[in-house]
């Protein structure tokens, strides 16, 4: 029989934009996923003070101002795609899509 790795439990952390307490929040960071998803423009500074290489990459989710693509659209460019001989072409992030436009 092989021996079983345990670990110990991860320590609760607190987040430091919204406050939640959870053991799913990592140390280093201190951002709860739900403030990273929903107040970008809070958490992400804190983020990238965390993680100095971070600085470099732009985040889509930060431009508030630009229109998010809509679901008529995605659809039309994944059958653009195969019709032009793409076979492995999916839409991800389907929540992310408007209904707009």
């Amino acid at each position: 029989m092989w021996p079983v790795a345990t670990a110990e439990p991860l320590p609760e952390q607190v987040c430091s934009v919204c406050g939640s307490r959870s053991r799913l929040i990592a140390a280093q960071l201190g951002v709860c996923l739900d403030c990273i998803r929903d107040r970008p423009q809070e958490a992400l500074p804190i983020s990238d003070a965390a993680h100095p290489a971070a600085g470099h990459r732009q985040h889509a989710f930060v431009f508030p101002d630009l229109p998010r693509t809509s679901v008529r659209h995605a659809e039309e460019t994944v059958a653009a795609a195969r019709a032009a001989g793409l076979h492995t072409v999916r839409i991800g992030n389907r929540h992310l899509l408007s209904r707009e436009y």
